[in-house]
């Protein structure tokens, strides 16, 4: 089966919360914390959770790479998808995500169910701030299901014209999926592989990760994450701005593409824009002119821009999608 898009990434429960109901910040005394992502044990989240249990909250199911490939689904229907992940048992009462993801027809061969709890996230929200704390969960297993299933998963990716990677918070997945990713180049030069590697591994980038990055044909970071990698991509970089997108490639900034700043006021659900952002990204490049196929077109805007219209047309979608999800005119994925 040849699939249009493969989401690689983590598979959580994310557990909102709003601050401001509760007079409580989510980046006490420390402004570079903003729009960080940590990652704690299970003794850490359950004192987190404990903290906020008196807020108003909402549960639903996420994950970076879950959360762009539900949008992109509902969003193109006509796309064959299929995601490559760990499912552990969902807490909170919480629906399974493989189950999720084969309602909207989503090829879900690529995920291993395991008995341990899947990974929860509190996004602690303020206004457009917001602060993620992880605790990874069944996404634990994730090195191993990739050292076990290395074969099948390096098919089922190379039979992809699209791989959308997100990251994962332990210290030993990286390098198995800078294999797996190695491997699916070699057999398939022409799958495109996208990597948004998230304030985690951009703050810190180890060995492994700058290799991910190396690899990717795109990367996709904020302004916050863009520092830490910026020297380490050899393809496009796409920096998401509050003002619109910046379009870099070997050190050069090659376009901005603006757009309207939404107001601190106007913004009703901050956390997962960035999803929002790669599920138009892929969008756009998956609607290319009718002469240009989408890789061709991405090939061309690697190679020195003859025709950049695909990344164009996708940081412009992705700008869209991010602001509907903004301004909360959107339905959030799992919800």
């Amino acid at each position: 089966m040849r699939l249009d898009v493969t989401a690689v990434g983590a598979l959580n429960v994310d557990v909102v919360v709003d601050a401001a109901v509760g007079g409580i910040a989510p980046t006490p005394d420390d402004p570079t914390a903003r729009d960080s992502e940590e990652s704690v044990d299970a003794a850490g989240m359950a004192r987190l959770l404990r903290s906020v249990e008196s807020l108003p909250r909402s549960v639903r199911l996420g994950g970076s790479a879950y959360n762009a490939l539900v949008r992109l689904a509902h969003t193109r229907p006509d796309l064959a998808l299929g995601f490559t992940g760990v499912a552990g048992a969902p807490p909170f009462g919480a629906r399974s995500h493989s189950h999720e993801l084969r309602a909207l027809g989503v090829d879900t061969a690529g995920i291993a169910a395991v008995p341990e709890q899947a990974g929860v996230c509190l996004a602690i929200e303020d206004g457009d701030a917001r602060r993620l704390h992880v605790h990874p969960g069944a996404n634990l297993r994730m090195a191993a299901h990739l050292r076990d299933s290395f074969d099948a998963i390096v098919g089922r990716l190379a039979r992809s014209r699209f791989v959308h990677v997100t990251s994962f918070l332990d210290d030993t997945t990286p390098t198995e999926l800078h294999r797996v990713l190695r491997e699916v180049r070699r057999r398939s030069p022409a799958t495109v592989i996208c990597l948004d590697p998230g304030d985690e591994w951009c703050a810190r980038p180890s060995a492994d990760v700058a290799a991910l990055v190396g690899v990717a044909d795109y990367v996709l970071v904020n302004e916050r994450e863009f520092g830490g990698i910026a020297d380490l991509a050899r393809g496009p970089v796409v920096v998401k701005c509050p003002d619109g997108a910046d379009i870099w490639l070997r050190g050069t900034r090659r376009a901005r593409i603006a757009h309207a700043r939404l107001a601190a006021g106007d913004i009703r659900n901050p956390t997962g824009a960035g999803d929002a952002f790669a599920a138009g990204l892929l969008a756009g490049f998956l609607t290319p002119p009718q002469d240009t196929s989408p890789s061709e077109a991405f090939a061309r805007a690697v190679d020195g821009g003859r025709d950049e219209a695909a990344l164009g047309r996708g940081a412009r979608l992705g700008l869209q999608f991010a602001r509907e999800h903004l301004l909360g005119a959107e339905s959030r994925p799992g919800s």
